[in-house]
């Protein structure tokens, strides 16, 4: 069945506390992309930092949630709270990340006192132990330790001795238990997002970064299944190597997996995380599928990913415990920029499908392609742009003269930055591909200043919001009447 999705991260929601959430707005945005047969794609919801200037895809933890997504309207509504206790409202604007994160903070504070007995906290406590238990020591540590990163603390904390950790969680033992009270918020409050989609038959698709940053829990707590050296920093770091739009590549800096210490134990890490993130999504887009065939190394003093090289993964093994664990399969492959055969024959064998996105359509020869509609397969997804692409009326503002021309040809007409958006959402949801996808921007015709994610720059990100009106239903009820046409309407079951 063809099917049709928007594009919208939860960050960009309308809400009264400094970002958007998983409450109010996200649960009346549901019941509105139902009503027009669309799903709901999201980017990676796990926690972010200030550091990394809450990008989504260096998430300080691969398995943790964003408390700044936890709705203070639903902490009233579940009784966690009383309304006396919401500090003033916010205004409307840009997500502000840094009031957002203290107005969640003081109020799960407030809640966790009153609260922190409750039998529903003791047993999510113990069925994420797996995860939850590092998590919270490792933020602890790093507040008690002036956040300085991990592979500098003092030697048994560094090393996990046993007997000091046991100890010291013992005294850190109510700012773990204030921590972990916060994941069982957002996890709570996730799970019932999730459940209305399934009851209203709205799919809700995740993203999952490949990589983890250094400074994280996961590497602390698993430093044999990365590529460390003898100080316990990145011997290697992750990257993309130079192409057409990269001189230098991209240097991420991610450390690098140890794939032979993940054989023993049939990628136990992996199938956790990823069983992890299918209890909160129907469907998980993986980012740099291509990570998972084989990756780009750069020693871990270069400056930029030029000296990098090719390093195979075991593939092959990796995949048969994939679907093993997951027989249905309930992936799609980040696989845009050059993909050799051996990533194209892995999705083949995997049944995973790809991705298209239109504004890579004109850069160069439209006939030959992967990105032009003509050349899609109905194995794919077409984007009309992605959060790393300036919105499709922005692209089309600074288009060059020969993609422009390229573009005309295309259609056969003249186009207009007014026009251009309508037109690329047409194109996708004309194509053969299986799902087309829609940037809510694209859908509101916004300009660059509605950008998501400029990866050439270091702040500013992240931090595009929609209005308090949020997305018009007349401009969604246009999309359903697109979709319709173009043959991609989801009635309700």
């Amino acid at each position: 069945m063809r099917r049709s999705a928007l594009l919208l991260h939860i960050s960009s929601l309308p809400s009264p506390w400094g970002v958007g959430d998983m409450g109010p707005e996200a649960h009346r945005l549901v019941r509105s992309l139902v009503r027009q047969g669309l799903d709901w794609q999201t980017l990676p919801m796990n926690e972010t930092s200030a550091i990394f200037r809450h990008s989504p895809y260096s998430p300080i933890s691969a398995f943790a949630g964003n408390r700044l997504f936890i709705s203070p309207e639903l902490m009233v509504e579940d009784g966690w709270i009383e309304e006396r206790d919401l500090p003033p409202k916010l205004p409307a604007g840009p997500a502000n990340f840094e009031e957002a994160l203290k107005i969640r903070e003081g109020l799960l504070e407030k809640a966790w006192r009153k609260n922190r007995d409750d039998m529903g906290f003791s047993l999510f406590k113990e069925s994420e132990r797996y995860w939850l238990e590092d998590y919270c020591l490792f933020r602890s540590l790093k507040r008690r330790f002036s956040m300085e990163p991990w592979h500098r603390w003092p030697e048994p904390y560094r090393l996990r001795n046993e007997s000091a950790i046991t100890e010291i969680s013992e005294e850190l033992s109510d700012g773990m238990d204030l921590l972990a009270f916060g994941q069982y918020i957002f996890f709570r409050q996730q799970r019932t997002l999730h459940r209305l989609c399934a009851d209203e038959g709205l799919e809700l698709i995740g993203d999952m970064p490949i990589y983890v940053i250094h400074d994280s829990p996961d590497v602390w707590a698993h430093p044999e299944l990365f590529q460390l050296n003898k100080d316990l920093r990145p011997s290697a770091v992750a990257g993309v190597p130079p192409d057409y739009y990269s001189e230098d590549g991209q240097l991420w800096g991610n450390p690098l997996y140890d794939w032979d210490r993940h054989l023993p134990d049939e990628f136990g890490w992996w199938m956790s995380r990823l069983r992890h993130a299918l209890e909160l999504y129907d469907k998980i887009r993986i980012d740099h599928f291509r990570g998972l065939v084989g990756y780009w190394s750069v020693p871990a003093d270069e400056t930029t990913a030029k000296r990098g090289n090719w390093v195979e993964t075991p593939s092959e093994r990796f995949f048969e415990t994939l679907r093993t664990n997951f027989p249905t399969m309930p992936f799609l492959a980040e696989d845009l920029g050059v993909i050799t055969p051996d990533v194209k024959e892995a999705m083949e064998y995997l049944d995973i499908p790809g991705m298209a996105v239109l504004q890579f359509a004109f850069d160069g020869d439209t006939g030959s392609s992967p990105y032009t509609p003509h050349n899609h397969v109905p194995s794919m997804a077409v984007y009309t742009g992605t959060h790393d692409n300036d919105t499709t009326a922005g692209w089309f503002s600074t288009l060059g003269e020969d993609s422009l021309s390229r573009l005309e040809s295309y259609l056969g007409r003249k186009l207009d930055e007014d026009s251009a958006p309508e037109t690329l959402i047409r194109m996708a949801l004309g194509s053969v591909a299986e799902l087309a996808v829609v940037p809510a921007q694209d859908l509101l015709e916004l300009g660059t200043e509605a950008r998501m994610n400029r990866p050439s720059l270091k702040d500013g990100n992240w931090r595009w919001r929609l209005d308090e009106e949020g997305i018009p239903e007349s401009r969604l009820d246009h999309l359903g009447h697109l979709i319709e046409i173009y043959g991609r309407k989801k009635e309700r079951e």
